[in-house]
């Protein structure tokens, strides 16, 4: 019974601790407001924990602080710019990006940042974080840690939160409404230090859980590579189909004119297929 108090006791003494260092750093740090009575491109201000204005400076958006005391900023204005401030409003990464990411978001360790410039009007205001563009990861001087990829998408796979898809490319094209295809790039990806784990030699790069890793095209042939580029199935099949959690039929090939009706509806339940030379070579249940 003492053994179990005593167990309980510490921790108890250890949550404690940890809210209070919760608490003295968040209370530490300026607190971002939006003026829901302004409609005018800089309705965000930093206040103290009581609501007092800590400074004059005002912005058309304000993050919150992260826990390395940097919070993104864009400048008023339309057209206006991303960089970074310290917890006294102080400017200390200028205003040079299309879009700006939290420090530690999307997966990155906590001192690096994803950062984008040169994108269109329409991604610049609607999506950037997903938009295609210049980008790259910053640390917390802005200096460049990776290489300037044509787009950066976050992985929103829990196992895989730590890899963000990449192309080495600058011209895009939908196709089939799966993922942008690149004219003269190819898809890879960076771990969460920006450094390239996966190179850029794919023609076609796509997460998919029931391999945990991505369904993969490489010179005209698909296969199958780990979170860390390790190949899973050889790049020698003809084509891919599946059916998703959302009962989506999606395939993925260059034969036949992409005409799948001779496939019965027990070959697409839930199942991950590979094809070669017409026929179900690989099949995979899908995951759940």
């Amino acid at each position: 019974m003492k053994k179990l108090l005593l167990a309980i006791m510490t921790i108890v003494a250890v949550l404690l601790t940890s809210c209070a260092t919760q608490s003295k750093r968040d209370r530490n740090y300026p607190y971002a407001w939006r003026d829901i009575h302004n409609n005018h491109n800089d309705a965000y201000y930093y206040t103290d924990r009581f609501g007092h204005k800590v400074s004059q400076k005002r912005f058309s958006v304000a993050r919150q602080f992260a826990p390395n005391g940097l919070a993104a900023v864009c400048e008023s204005g339309l057209s206006g710019k991303w960089g970074y401030v310290n917890t006294t409003i102080d400017l200390v990464i200028p205003y040079q990006y299309d879009f700006a990411s939290d420090f530690g978001d999307f997966g990155f360790d906590d001192d690096l940042a994803c950062v984008k410039f040169n994108l269109d009007e329409a991604n610049r205001l609607r999506q950037p974080s997903v938009a295609f563009g210049p980008a790259m990861i910053i640390d917390t001087k802005g200096r460049q840690v990776s290489k300037i990829y044509g787009c950066m998408f976050p992985n929103n796979t829990p196992e895989a939160r730590c890899v963000t898809i990449v192309n080495s490319g600058t011209c895009f094209h939908s196709t089939k409404g799966y993922q942008d295809y690149s004219t003269d790039g190819y898809w890879g990806a960076i771990d969460s230090r920006g450094k390239e784990i996966i190179p850029c030699i794919y023609e076609f790069l796509i997460t998919h859980s029931s391999l945990s890793g991505f369904i993969v095209r490489h010179e005209g042939k698909w296969g199958a590579i780990d979170y860390r580029g390790k190949e899973l199935i050889p790049c020698e099949y003809d084509g891919v189909f599946y059916n998703d959690e959302n009962s989506h039929f999606n395939t993925f090939t260059e034969v036949d004119g992409d005409n799948w009706n001779h496939w019965s509806e027990e070959d697409v339940q839930r199942q991950l297929c590979f094809i070669k030379e017409d026929r179900i070579a690989i099949r995979l249940p899908a995951s759940n």
